[in-house]
């Protein structure tokens, strides 16, 4: 059973991991949110006793990241008003939904997209259709797309213009934040040379395989972490009783019918710190 002082820790370590990890894509400058953060935010030094509210730990990753996003827009930034999860309506349906309205003072209000995404690369790096969910409902060339073309853009279709106005929060700063790890086969990392242009060449990295390649990443000196969501972003900070063997992950993978986050961790001065990260996919995925 989770305590409150293991969520409260690993709360604060997702929140530095949001400031530290680099976007997954190659941002427009004007639109780059991740820079924009490391501009403007100056956190406070962390109160490891802070009480968060009970609905910040969300099991839905993306739910989770965006009450990181938030709890550093509201305690460094300080806005005047921040509004989030605005839907967007014509007459008959939803159009879509702004992640945050933001207004910093009397000229400057922002309209900020947040996403957390991990994808399995299956085939050409260079394209991003080949960059799959790991259960294979969503891939990164729609998302992004998406991102792009219709969710930085809202603000500017009238019915999104009039929802703003309503909040008097009508953006003249539209920012993209999308984070996460690209994952590519085992032992054979992507080519940066064939890289799509969209995808920063300094994304965050694991590796896959299927549940026969298992013996391919086991080493008797590593140890083992499955990760369940939302521990996707910063590796939970465990005791060695908690961590796995190559025996013990090999036993629990054999049980499993979805894909898994392993994290690799090898021993060092000052505990178990993670090696690398990968998924292991069922034989037929």
């Amino acid at each position: 059973m989770l305590t409150d002082s293991f969520i409260t820790q690993q709360i604060h370590r997702d929140i530095r991991w949001l400031l530290n990890s680099p976007p997954l894509m190659s941002i427009p400058a004007e639109h780059d949110a991740t820079h924009w953060l490391h501009d403007q935010s100056h956190m406070p030094q962390q109160d490891e006793s802070t009480v968060f509210e009970p609905d910040f730990w969300q099991h839905r990753l993306g739910f989770y990241y965006e009450n990181l996003l938030n709890h550093i827009l509201t305690k460094a930034l300080q806005p005047i008003e921040l509004k989030r999860n605005i839907q967007v309506r014509s007459k008959t349906k939803t159009l879509g939904e702004y992640d945050f309205l933001v207004r910093f003072n009397d000229t400057d209000a922002y309209h900020i997209e947040c996403a957390v995404k991990f994808y399995l690369c299956t085939g050409d790096e260079s394209n991003l259709k080949q960059y799959e969910g790991p259960n294979r409902r969503d891939r990164l060339d729609l998302k992004w797309n998406k991102m792009l073309n219709k969710q930085i853009r809202l603000s500017k279709t009238p019915d999104g213009r009039e929802a703003a106005d309503n909040l008097n929060l009508i953006p003249n700063h539209t920012l993209i934040l999308i984070q996460g790890y690209l994952f590519y086969p085992f032992a054979t990392p992507p080519c940066p040379q064939r890289l799509h242009p969209d995808i920063n060449p300094k994304h965050q990295q694991g590796w896959w395989l299927r549940n026969q390649q298992l013996p391919t990443i086991l080493e008797d000196q590593l140890r083992y972490l499955i990760l369940n969501k939302p521990y996707w972003l910063s590796c939970p900070d465990q005791p060695e009783s908690q961590l796995m063997t190559s025996e013990a992950l090999s036993s629990h993978l054999e049980e499993q019918r979805h894909p898994q986050l392993v994290v690799r961790l090898e021993k060092a001065e000052e505990g178990w710190k993670e090696k690398d990260r990968g998924f292991v996919v069922q034989n037929d995925w």
